[in-house]
């Protein structure tokens, strides 16, 4: 139920299901050994684990939370509230660095709030980020996607003076930031793409797939991949156009055209995809 934040830990993949309302963890080696982690959450998104504690930002929970996964409890506790500023401050994308969490706020800043004081109060740590959704620390570079700018900014931590600095623009509504030393991986709307860190060269990695079945088709035409897909034209052979109209649930109903062979014009953003069926 719309998966949102992973991480593997210790042969477990720990996932935050957004709309279910909680995280579990999902054995590696066994992928049917599927249990709770914890349930104590309205809308758990991304998660951290460092050492036996799972943060996780509860984004309509207006909070950072925390379970701690060795002692097999589902009991979570509140870290911090997020909704300081503004009554709708959401947190997403989370890291934490030197006894610090930070968080991505809808409210166009980075925020954290001090790990070793719980008296502590959350606060503004840099603004001029328009939507930030994710990000990650290495060493004193904090790196963050700007949704709503769709580009990937850097942060140097070590100044005394905060500069947001652009590192790569022109992505296309990114989500996700992983990096290793060679490269960054950003998830974008259709895609994951693979940055050379050098030179910023970038290569898809992994692109969403559409598939039609049944076929032959009886009734109804289901289409897996197509979220995005607004409009449909479907042809016969002969190029005269016999059907037309909008997606409803991923499926086509098509009990009314006779048993030949169709091709199906998928209309996507500003491009379109023919399908033989």
């Amino acid at each position: 139920q719309n998966p949102a934040g992973l991480q593997v830990v210790n042969g477990f993949l720990y996932v935050a299901r957004y709309d279910a309302g909680d995280i579990r963890k999902i054995n590696l080696n066994d992928y049917t050994d599927i249990s709770l982690v914890t349930s104590q959450a309205v809308s758990p998104n991304r998660i951290r684990v460092i050492g036996d504690e799972l943060y996780f930002s509860d984004t309509l929970g207006y909070r950072i939370r925390k379970t701690n996964i060795a002692d097999n409890s589902i009991d979570s506790e509140v870290v911090c509230n997020t909704n300081f500023i503004t009554q709708t401050g959401r947190a997403g994308g989370l890291d934490i660095k030197d006894n610090y969490i930070y968080w991505c706020s809808n409210g166009d800043f980075i925020g954290r709030f001090d790990l070793t004081n719980p008296n502590a109060e959350p606060e503004v740590y840099v603004t001029g980020i328009d939507n930030p959704v994710a990000m990650r620390f290495e060493e004193d570079i904090m790196y963050v996607i700007a949704y709503d700018d769709d580009k990937l900014v850097k942060i140097d931590t070590s100044q005394e003076t905060l500069v947001v600095e652009d590192v790569i623009l022109d992505l296309d509504a990114p989500a996700e930031i992983e990096m290793d030393e060679n490269y960054f991986y950003i998830s974008e709307d259709n895609r994951i793409r693979r940055f050379d860190r050098s030179t910023l060269e970038s290569e898809t990695i992994l692109e969403k797939s559409i598939s039609l079945f049944p076929n032959p088709v009886l009734n109804v035409i289901n289409i897996s991949g197509a979220s995005s897909f607004l409009n449909y034209h479907i042809y016969d052979l002969n190029g005269r156009k016999v059907s037309t109209g909008q997606l409803q649930n991923n499926t086509i109903d098509v009990v009314f055209l006779s048993k030949v062979i169709y091709e199906i014009e998928l209309n996507y953003e500003n491009s379109k995809i023919s399908i033989r069926q």
